[in-house]
């Protein structure tokens, strides 16, 4: 037998690690018929640009995680001040706190 590599999906409420905040987040998002695609290795890609990006016709979403008590940084911020300029374009940071408002959102 193998060994299940796969990530378990977690209560948000729960959540403790930016990563299982992520997984979580994407489960659901794909269940309710979204495509995120995610930035894998940040290093590579500019300060600032949001974890995930999400289609689900007429509807894109840019999004920034954060584990509980994170805070954006200021790259981060800039990127989301430019972004909720873009008619068109709905950008969102999300805490796992913020459970209810991002079932909202996705819906």
């Amino acid at each position: 037998m193998g060994v299940n590599r796969q990530p378990k999906l977690v209560n948000p409420a729960d959540v403790i690690t930016e990563k299982e905040f992520q997984v979580t987040f994407r489960r659901v998002a794909e269940a309710l018929g979204w495509t995120c695609w995610l930035t894998w290795r940040s290093f590579h890609s500019p300060k600032g640009e949001p974890d995930l990006r999400l289609v689900r016709p007429p509807r894109y979403l840019l999004v920034e995680l954060k584990r509980s008590q994170g805070k954006l940084t200021p790259a981060q911020a800039e990127a989301a001040d430019l972004l909720k300029q873009c008619p068109g374009v709905e950008y969102y940071c999300f805490w796992p706190e913020d459970w209810p408002e991002i079932e909202k959102v996705l819906a």
